[in-house]
C-alpha cells in the first residue's frame, strides 16, 4: 500500500499510524508474538513513508487550488499534530485520552470534508526539509534487536506520524 499523494493521502497514512501508535501503547509489554506484530506494521508503514520521501520534489501531489480551503487543511494537520502531543503527555490519564481521541476523530472527519476539487501541482521540497524528514524516517528503522522492545517499536511509529505531519503541512500550504 503506497501513500496516495494528496492531503487525502497523508491524512489517512497518519490516521493508520495513530491506530499503530494506541495499539503499541495498549500492548503494555504484551507478549513477543504480539511485539512482533506491531513491529511489522511498523515496517510496513515505515517502506509506504520511504517510498513517499523518495518521491518528494519530483512527482505531484494532489494540491487545493482554493487558499482558504489549503490554509484550514494546513491549520487542521496542525491541531492533529498538536493534539498527538497532548496524547503522549497525558497517556496515563484514562479521562483525558478518551477526550483526545474524540478530539482527534473529528478533526480528522473535519480534513476529509476539505477533499474536494484538487488540481495536480508540484509541490517543492528544499533539500533540507527532504534531509529533515530522511532523518526522521532513519529513526523509525528497527534493527533485529529492537523488534522486540515495545519503547523502540513506539518511537519508531512516532517518528512516521511527525514525517507524515511535515509533509503534509508543506503540501497544504502550497
Amino acid at each position: 500500500m503506497s501513500i496516495a499523494r494528496s492531503v487525502e493521502g497523508i491524512a489517512t497514512f497518519m490516521k493508520n499510524n495513530d491506530q499503530l501508535i494506541k495499539d503499541i501503547v495498549e500492548s503494555g509489554e504484551g507478549t513477543a508474538k504480539e511485539i512482533e506484530k506491531l513491529a511489522t506494521r511498523l515496517e510496513t508503514a515505515r517502506e509506504d513513508a520511504e517510498d513517499l520521501v523518495r518521491t518528494l520534489g519530483k512527482v505531484k501531489f494532489a494540491v487545493e487550488k482554493d487558499t482558504n480551503i489549503a490554509e484550514l487543511q494546513a491549520k487542521l494537520i496542525q491541531e492533529i499534530g498538536d493534539n498527538g502531543k497532548k496524547l503522549m503527555t497525558f497517556a496515563d490519564e484514562p479521562e483525558l485520552v478518551g477526550l483526545f481521541h474524540a478530539q482527534r476523530s473529528k478533526l480528522y472527519q473535519a480534513l476529509a470534508k476539505t477533499y474536494d476539487a484538487t488540481v495536480q501541482r508540484l509541490v517543492s521540497f528544499s533539500q533540507a526539509d527532504i534531509d529533515e524528514i530522511e532523518r526522521l524516517l532513519d529513526r523509525s528503522a528497527l534493527d533485529t534487536a529492537k523488534r522486540k522492545k515495545q519503547a523502540a517499536i513506539l518511537d519508531g511509529a512516532i517518528g512516521l506520524t511527525k514525517i507524515a505531519l511535515k509533509v503534509g503541512a508543506k503540501v497544504a500550504m502550497a
